[in-house]
């Protein structure tokens, strides 16, 4: 039986993706390849992470500014998901404009699995769990990032319907469906097994009480994304503290441009950089 909620992540993921090239196409050639980010762009970058103006950023600046970003960007890419699935075209989006947008989206994905995985059959008693569970928890988020209660989700409030991790709410809903659906045992603990992380690094960390299991809380930093961000941004002190004062200079900033590129952190100061002038 194919797990529901792992089709309801990838209609997410094929979302946000298609999102991303959205923007990604009206704003560069998209068959002009990456260029490393010049000397007065990594600058530019760092004066804005300079909450305070006095030269050098600390990491709990670059964290705000990370934070900042994810919700400008977020904010950016709900734009074209709003002009697309928007039919009435009244600038908001009612629960079965989205459930509409999500079938079609879904309806991809799955043409897509039965077109890799030809010959296996899927019980329908599984599709209409997986279409149960996925409307449900749609209907969850939808209420919950409707603020003002008029039962249409504008600009403002899109954001935590695509990107729970903005949300303390719906990413603790979409959290605790990942947590059920691994916790194969059902004893409120994930093992590494259960969790299926490749890296033992990753779940080392993730695991901060040292129990050897994963609780609720801590797969919530996982879910949300920040985990991800934290390992950058340490990997970008790293690089370009070379003072170890635990600030980064512009110079220093400047002068680790080339030697962060294929890392995590540089892959973070791309995403940023697009939108730093916003």
């Amino acid at each position: 039986m194919r797990c529901s909620f792992g089709t309801y992540l990838a209609l997410l993921f094929l979302l946000l993706l298609h999102q991303c090239l959205l923007i990604q196409c009206q704003e560069e050639d998209v068959d002009t390849p990456l260029e490393p980010l010049t000397d007065q762009q990594i600058r530019n970058l760092h004066g804005k992470f300079d909450e305070d103006a006095d030269g050098k950023v600390s990491l709990a600046e670059t964290r705000a500014y990370s934070k900042k970003m994810s919700r400008i960007m977020a904010t950016k890419d709900v734009q074209s998901t709003l002009a697309e699935a928007d039919t009435d075209k009244d600038g908001k989006l009612s629960l079965p404009e989205l459930q509409t947008f999500f079938h079609d989206l879904h309806d991809g994905i799955t043409e897509r699995e039965e077109d890799e995985q030809e010959g296996t059959e899927v019980a329908p008693q599984a599709r209409q769990m997986e279409s149960h569970v996925s409307k449900l928890l749609d209907s969850k988020k939808f209420k919950l990032a409707d603020k003002n209660g008029d039962g249409e989700l504008d600009l403002s409030e899109l954001p935590a319907m695509f990107n729970p991790e903005l949300h303390d709410q719906n990413l603790a809903l979409v959290s605790g469906q990942v947590f059920k659906e691994k916790d194969a045992d059902g004893d409120g603990l994930l093992t590494q097994k259960e969790f299926s992380v490749d890296e033992d690094a990753d779940f080392q960390k993730l695991d901060m009480d040292g129990s050897g299991t994963i609780d609720k809380q801590e797969l919530l930093l996982w879910d949300s994304g920040q985990y991800h961000i934290e390992v950058s941004l340490a990997k970008l002190f790293e690089v370009a503290d070379t003072d170890g004062d635990a600030h980064i200079t512009a110079d220093e900033l400047s002068a680790a441009n080339l030697g962060m590129h294929n890392t995590a952190a540089y892959e973070l100061l791309e995403s940023w950089h697009p939108h730093h002038e916003l």
